[in-house]
């Protein structure tokens, strides 16, 4: 497989922390890959790497076999020499500048012609919407088209890897669902290779062609969103991608289509399909998802009849999120408008009796951190 953008063994420290802590990884040409994880997880740290903003303590970054970072041979390119555009989190727009000046700065400082500085700053701002705002000063727009202008500045000069640092996180949640979407139609008009940091999940998934999860510095997986949704592969990329349910146990019973899992400190078993991690007695966990737990059973495949009190009952409007109490064990259930329409007018709350049903098919296995494989990262 062809890779543009080559991480090997990139190690970040400062001081005594290792921010990133021997990532490798390859991002295919023309790909819109996400760094996705918690604050300090060292998806910043990484994008910083690349774009040249810091220096590895170790490992090795190249880009279309240009060798742009690699400490232990003394290799270092400065970032305006990479061919790279990065738009921040805070805009970085030059206040006493025009929109147009600030997308022309860049390649002004590059010495490209004057006639076609005035060219690519139309086309861009053409792309972004933006045409008839060019003789604005950019920070009387708003923050949604002061963030349009940092992309066109960006895009201007045609770099050949496009890096986001957080884009959205300073705008409002219309304005961040709006800009996504441009910013994931411009890449495909664009044709670029794009690595995108966030800590939002549903800004991973909607903009991504693979995710990457991290966690304290290191990757705990890698794969296309509808991967990481269903089969998250171990309990802390189970969390991140909103598994409210997460249950550590033991295997209690082999079956020829699955296992049985017992929740540590309960007598709850929950039927698991696929083959189970090791015999009976072996440590194991499994997920899933508020909305997976029903009040009827479902019509496609098998289900466990829960007897569950509810603990707490938190009316959403188009949902009712329920934490309940089954065998000993918490769960948290989320039913929707279809469901609270075969309730009836009284809805459920503390104390009241229910029996919710669990589908075996939503129930997906987990592997402890510490055993797991290590992740894909082609």
């Amino acid at each position: 497989m062809s890779a543009d953008l080559v991480i090997e063994g990139l190690v970040k420290w400062f001081g005594d922390t290792a921010a990133v802590d021997g990532i490798d990884l390859r991002v295919r040409p023309g790909e819109f890959l996400t760094l996705l994880g918690p604050s300090g997880c060292g998806k910043t740290t990484t994008l910083r790497c690349v774009a040249g903003l810091e220096l590895p303590s170790a490992g090795e970054i190249s880009f279309r076999g240009r060798v742009f970072a690699a400490p232990g041979r003394a290799v270092f390119v400065p970032p305006d020499k990479r061919r790279i555009g990065m738009v921040f989190q805070s805009y970085a727009l030059w206040p006493h500048m025009t929109v147009r000046a600030n997308v022309g700065y860049p390649l002004k400082m590059a010495k490209v012609p004057r006639a076609e500085i005035r060219d690519r700053v139309h086309e861009m701002l053409g792309r972004v919407g933006l045409a008839e705002r060019a003789d604005e000063m950019a920070v009387s727009l708003s923050g949604g088209q002061q963030q349009r202008v940092a992309l066109a500045r960006a895009m201007a000069s045609r770099p050949e890897l496009l890096l986001f640092d957080e884009p959205l996180s300073n705008l409002d949640a219309k304005l961040r669902y709006q800009l996504r979407d441009e910013i994931r139609s411009l890449h495909d008009q664009l044709g670029t290779t794009s690595v995108y940091v966030t800590h939002d999940q549903e800004e991973a998934m909607a903009l991504s062609d693979r995710i990457v999860v991290m966690n304290a510095g290191r990757i705990e997986q890698v794969g296309p969103p509808r991967e990481l949704y269903s089969q998250p592969r171990n309990a802390f990329v189970a969390d991140f991608m909103g598994y409210q349910n997460i249950l550590p146990g033991v295997v209690a019973e082999v079956r020829g289509d699955g296992h049985l899992v017992r929740v540590d400190g309960s007598t709850l078993t929950v039927a698991v399909p696929g083959v189970p991690p090791g015999p009976a007695g072996t440590a194991t966990s499994v997920a899933f998802r508020a909305s997976a737990v029903r009040l009827d059973p479902p019509a496609d495949g098998p289900a466990a009849a829960l007897a569950a009190r509810v603990l707490r009952s938190t009316y959403l409007g188009r949902s009712l999120n329920l934490l309940v109490e089954v065998a000993g064990v918490r769960l948290r259930t989320q039913l929707d408008e279809e469901a609270l329409g075969r309730v009836g007018p009284e809805l459920p709350g503390p104390g009241d009796e229910l029996t919710v049903h669990l589908p075996a098919r939503a129930v997906v296995p987990l592997a402890p951190v510490a055993e797991a494989a290590p992740a894909a990262v082609g």
